[in-house]
């Protein structure tokens, strides 16, 4: 699969995970994507550019697979009709969305996003990176 660039967008629907640096050649983890920003306005002297060098970025980010099982369970109680079931078996994306209550599923979709779960497919094409933590 090609490599596809990180957008400031794309960083935004993300506004908790980490973002690691690669433009100098040494990485650098920045705690998210505020703080990626602040730091690229102090090096430009606060010159905003379109995408602030967010290409040479990649997010850090988990997979579904990594559900703790505190988290696992907040989303039984809070967003699955069916929640005793869900322990018992294995988590993916697309089964959580079809046991999802209907008028749920944006808030789902918010939430998984907020704790950094990879719901897009960005560490498949490149955007992201696995958290190694």
């Amino acid at each position: 699969m090609k490599k596809e660039k990180l957008t400031l967008a794309d960083a935004m629907k993300y506004p908790n995970a980490g973002i690691k640096d690669n433009f100098a050649g040494v990485p650098v983890i920045y705690d998210n994507i505020q703080t990626f920003l602040f730091e690229q306005l102090f090096a430009n002297q606060f010159q905003v550019t379109a995408d602030s060098n967010i290409d040479y970025c990649q997010l850090v980010l988990r997979s579904i697979d990594e559900l703790t099982d505190m988290e696992k369970k907040y989303i039984a109680d809070n967003f699955l009709s069916i929640s005793q079931y869900w322990f018992d078996s294995e988590w993916d994306l697309e089964s959580l969305l079809n046991a999802c209550f209907s008028d749920k599923i944006k808030d789902l979709i918010d939430y998984l996003r907020s704790i950094n779960i990879d719901i897009d497919g960005y560490i498949e094409n490149g955007k992201a990176v696995k958290n190694e933590n």
